[in-house]
This record gives C-alpha cells, sequence and structure tokens, in this order.
C-alpha cells in the first residue's frame, strides 16, 4: 500500500485532520490511514482478513 500512497502523503494528510498522535497507541496513526484505505479498496474483505494480509 505504501508503494502507492507514500508516506509523504499520509502524514500531511495526518496533520491537516489534527490526528497525529500523540502517545503511542495501537495501531499508529499512519497504520490506521492504509488500513482504512485498503478496506476502501477491498470492501469484499472483512476486517481480519484485511489485517491479516
Amino acid at each position: 500500500m505504501t508503494a502507492v500512497v507514500p508516506f509523504e502523503l499520509a502524514d500531511p494528510a495526518l496533520a491537516k485532520a489534527r490526528a497525529v498522535q500523540r502517545r503511542r497507541r495501537f495501531p499508529p496513526s499512519r497504520v490506521a490511514v492504509y488500513f482504512l484505505l485498503a478496506m476502501w479498496l477491498f470492501p469484499e474483505v472483512d476486517y481480519c482478513l484485511g489485517w491479516a494480509k
């Protein structure tokens, strides 16, 4: 997924949305962005299977 949407695009989007994490959480903000993009691109895959991939 990072080949399609590099960190240079994801990080400013998080900053603009004021969603940059201030403390350690699971999943990190950046990982959550890529997970949500994958779920949007592949709606037929359930969350658990998508996370495993």
